[in-house]
Formats: C-alpha cells, sequence, structure tokens
C-alpha cells in the first residue's frame, strides 16, 4: 500500500498526526559558536502535561538547585520537585538558568563576550 492509498482509506489516522513539541532549546550563544552545545539548556516535554528542564545530565528544581539524576532516581519526590505543569514558566526558567551557567571557572557571560570577540575580532 502506497502512502497516498492509506491517506484517503483513512484519514483519521492522517489527521491525527500532528507534529507535537517535546523540546525546546535555550543557548546564551550563537549556535555556531565553538562549544555552544555545552552551553544548551533543554525544556523537555516529560509526560503528556509536565515539562522538565535539563542541563547536560542535571535538572533544575523548583527551588532553583541543579541535580544531577539518573532515570531510575526520578520517583513521585523526584517529579514533584523537578517537573513543571506549565510550559511558558519552564521556558523562563530555563532562559534564567542558561543565563547563569558555568563551567569549571567560566560564566556563560565570558563564554558570550568570548564568541562575540571572535566573530567581531
Amino acid at each position: 500500500m502506497t502512502t497516498q492509498d492509506w491517506r484517503t482509506r483513512v484519514p483519521a489516522l492522517w489527521d491525527a498526526t500532528e507534529p507535537v513539541a517535546s523540546r525546546y532549546s535555550i543557548c546564551a550563544l550563537p549556535p555556531d559558536a565553538p562549544a555552544a552545545y555545552a552551553w544548551v539548556v533543554h525544556v523537555l516535554r516529560y509526560g503528556p502535561a509536565h515539562w522538565a528542564i535539563q542541563w547536560g545530565e542535571q535538572h533544575l528544581s523548583k527551588d532553583g538547585a541543579w541535580d544531577f539524576s539518573l532515570g531510575s532516581d526520578r520517583d513521585d519526590e523526584w517529579r514533584e520537585q523537578h517537573l513543571f505543569d506549565d510550559l511558558d514558566r519552564a521556558i523562563q526558567l530555563a532562559r534564567e538558568a542558561a543565563l547563569n551557567l558555568e563551567i569549571g571557572d567560566l560564566h556563560v557571560v565570558d563564554a558570550v563576550t568570548k564568541a562575540w570577540e571572535r566573530r567581531h575580532g
């Protein structure tokens, strides 16, 4: 059966295949900056109605702390502390977090400054 065949035979299935956003990525550095990927904070869909804020293997808790957790550590208490019901709020917190990251002794502001200097000399 070709794609067109099943589209006409099962239109409800075709209509149900709408794209769903499952990840938003936030980074203070330009995407083409060296190692920009290391500074990306993600807002990830967690089930049908919750969002988690992740940087690397760490998750942002509701009290603003980054916590490392394995999938097996994610019990009801973890979910209560790390999952957000409101996508807009999760994105706002992720943006704030992205502007306060540190890797070693390098703050994101320094990384942005270096990226700008490379680009503009």
